[in-house]
């Protein structure tokens, strides 16, 4: 037992200590639409001011992915996963058998050659075309038609679970 001396003095609140509730954060009130309005358009001018450096970095990280995709034999779209996202999956079967089978090889072809740590014959690079989209058109038209199945309350015609 502590002496009397170091007892701590008893609390202020006449509220039992379960009884009481801990908000976490700070509260924030509603933003008034004047400061809204000033966000607006200092993301606006913020972005005006950095346009060109992202767009200059964009083209260069198209450049880097473009020769890493050469390289290998990819597309970009090669690169979507239709196991973690249900439309492209959607999409893939839309387009129908070949464009599957011409994907796997494509992406086997691209295993084979890294695990081996060597790139395409330059003759073979020199004719692909990583930025030739196959699957961006009939993603695009799968996403619309879930966006309006969603508006109207409608039921997905094929399971959107993730695996």
């Amino acid at each position: 037992r502590a002496p009397a001396a170091l007892a701590r003095p008893p609390r202020a609140s006449a509220q039992p200590s379960h009884a009481r509730t801990h908000v976490a954060g700070p509260r924030v009130s509603p933003t008034p639409p004047a400061a809204m309005a000033s966000t607006s358009a200092l993301q606006k001018s913020l972005l005006n001011m950095f346009s060109p450096l992202l767009s200059s970095m964009a083209k260069s990280y198209k450049g880097v992915v473009g020769a890493r995709l050469t390289k290998l034999g990819l597309r970009y779209d090669d690169l979507i996963d239709p196991d973690m996202d249900m439309d492209a999956r959607e999409a893939l079967r839309r387009l129908g058998p070949e464009v599957e089978i011409q994907r796997n090889q494509r992406l086997k072809r691209a295993l084979d050659l890294s695990m081996k740590h060597v790139d395409l014959d330059p003759k073979i690079q020199k004719v692909q075309t990583p930025f030739n989209n196959y699957l961006h058109g009939m993603l695009e038209q799968v996403k619309m038609e879930n966006a309006e199945r969603q508006e109207v309350g409608t039921p997905t015609p094929y399971n959107r679970q993730l695996p």
